[in-house]
């Protein structure tokens, strides 16, 4: 033993038929895994946008309801209520970023899915005033049988209504499961080990703001089409993104969010492919089902003045009441 020792130290392997280990074949190995999770990565950022421009689409039109029907007219709200509404719930928005904003501001506070849900709806709901008070005075501006173009107001907050509307019932659905379990509150559970309820802004930020959102959905005629569902897919290719790019280029060591740990690409592909082909397309189906049943429980029957008509002449016309 202690010469075959000696002799592969003095590099005598070669004549006793021993070889020394190659230590690149283990490098080659790492490299080529680094390699192909790498790969599954860019799938799995691509799939989600190939899948909504395919499935789905990146549309931001309205048709075939006009624009100026879907952002101002309301199936229970005469226009000027209806702009009403929109004002005030962007004030609300705008209250509640502010103070949450100031609650809880610390360096990485971009980080987190919420809060990027929470600048799109105040986005969304600044834009939305300014949508419906171009839809309301279409028919001042422009002359009757003319097809005024969309503006770019009611564009963009067709991108961000199908992108804030799912987004919003994810964040509120997995905060109230997997961060604060409902089966574990102390109002519900009585162990010693309940959790209590969180703070009043965190409650709003992670379900009074879905309310929200889902009560100036039913309370207009915004369109939630299957051709103009791709955004959030587009959403979360962006955010994945970022998070590969938090991992590879910035060297953190921390993850994003601890489902999302690069440092296991395994587990973290399993449960981002989850959420990208199935949870995302059921958010998506739920708001299309709220929309149709919106839309077919009286929301396609707006009561329109007899001059508006020249500019929605799909809506009824307005019966005359006698006077009794």
């Amino acid at each position: 033993p202690v010469c075959l020792k000696l002799s592969n130290i003095c590099g005598g392997g070669r004549a006793t038929g021993l070889r020394k280990p190659r230590a690149g074949g283990r490098q080659k190995g790492t490299l080529a895994m680094f390699e192909l999770w790498r790969l599954g990565a860019a799938g799995l950022i691509a799939g989600p946008v190939l899948l909504g421009g395919v499935v789905f689409g990146y549309n931001f039109r309205t048709e075939p309801v006009p624009w100026s029907v879907a952002f101002g007219t309301s199936p229970c709200l005469r226009p000027t209520a209806l702009l009403f509404l929109n004002i005030l719930l962007a004030v609300v928005f705008l209250a509640m970023y502010g103070l949450y904003l100031q609650a809880s501001w610390q360096p990485d506070w971009f980080h987190f899915v919420t809060h990027w849900s929470l600048s799109i709806q105040v986005v969304y709901f600044c834009v939305l005033p300014w949508a419906t008070w171009a839809a309301m005075n279409t028919s001042k501006s422009f002359p009757p049988h003319a097809k005024p173009e969309q503006p770019t107001a009611v564009s963009l907050a067709m991108v961000l209504a199908h992108m804030q509307l799912p987004l919003s019932l994810l964040v509120t659905c997995l905060f109230w499961v997997l961060r604060k379990n409902v089966a574990k509150l102390c109002m519900i559970n009585e162990d010693e080990a309940c959790e209590h309820l969180p703070g009043y802004l965190s409650i709003g930020v992670h379900g009074f703001n879905f309310l929200l959102c889902t009560i100036s959905f039913m309370a207009g005629r915004i369109p939630f089409h299957r051709k103009n569902a791709g955004w959030l897919m587009l959403l979360g290719s962006v955010y994945l993104s970022w998070s590969l790019a938090h991992h590879l280029l910035l060297g953190a060591e921390n993850p994003l969010y601890g489902p999302l740990d690069w440092r296991r690409p395994n587990s973290t592909m399993k449960i981002y492919a989850v959420v990208a082909f199935v949870t995302y397309p059921a958010a998506i189906g739920f708001y299309m089902l709220l929309a149709r049943m919106r839309d077919c429980c009286g929301g396609g029957k707006p009561e329109v003045e007899p001059e508006q008509r020249l500019m929605h002449p799909h809506m009824p016309r307005v019966e005359s009441r006698s006077m009794s």
